[in-house]
């Protein structure tokens, strides 16, 4: 078992009735909750880190867009007439 230590984080009512909230309606705790979303945001770091530059740097540029598979084929249709 890994050693454990209390963390205590100051929240705004609201996020912390809505962390409350999703842990009731996921059947888990808070404490399990965090636990959760750090582990897939240490996840996500490390997939990131295992790309390379040229690819990270592509991540988010279509973010915002309402750009679909249809829009991407119209759009290689035009580049190769």
């Amino acid at each position: 078992m890994s050693s454990t230590i209390e963390l205590t984080l100051r929240l705004d009512r609201r996020t912390a009735e809505a962390a409350a909230r999703v842990a009731r309606e996921r059947g888990t705790s808070v404490e399990d909750l965090f636990r959760q979303h750090v582990a897939s945001l240490e996840a996500d770091s490390e997939w990131r880190a295992s790309l390379s530059p040229q690819t990270r740097a592509l991540l988010g540029r279509a973010a915002g867009t309402d750009a679909d598979e249809d829009d991407y084929r119209t759009h290689l249709e035009q580049k190769h007439r």
